[in-house]
């Protein structure tokens, strides 16, 4: 007979309290997914803020501040390197730790990559930085489970 579960069913109901570590541990694994999709939505409407392309801006366009598309580029795609690295290094970090340690270090990752992006204040390579370890740590979320 083919394998399955298309049949099974059991009339035990499900209880919450037998499965909390389990759905903890999901519900952290489940941010690689949100904070991917939400780095990709907020930083495109900043990098289109007046504030920002004051701080930022690396060039005048018609009198006001602007991105070079040079610079535009490398702070938009900078994450995605970063979870590259992050997904390579999460073996490694797995292999040391287990899932709780790689949990730990992803989380570790986004904090520090959000707290240099928030410190750069007009400061576009400490800007990329932060990108790029907030990216390390969004793909080692994404690999831990």
């Amino acid at each position: 007979m083919a394998g399955g579960l298309a049949g099974v069913s059991s009339d035990e109901p499900f209880v919450w309290r037998h499965h909390k570590y389990a759905l903890l541990y999901c519900s952290f694994f489940v941010l690689g997914a949100i904070l991917y999709g939400y780095d990709g939505t907020y930083f495109t409407g900043i990098v289109a803020m007046r504030a920002f392309l004051q701080r930022f801006g690396d060039t005048v366009t018609n009198g006001n501040p602007a991105l070079k598309s040079g610079t535009l580029s490398l702070l938009s795609s900078i994450v995605q390197v970063g979870e590259l690295l992050g997904s390579l290094t999460a073996t490694v970090i797995g292999g040391f730790g287990g899932r709780r340690g790689g949990l730990i270090a992803a989380c570790a990752f986004v904090s520090l990559g959000a707290v240099i992006q928030l410190a750069a204040d007009g400061n576009i390579p400490q800007l990329t930085v932060g990108r790029l370890i907030l990216g390390m740590g969004i793909g080692q979320i994404s690999n831990c489970e």
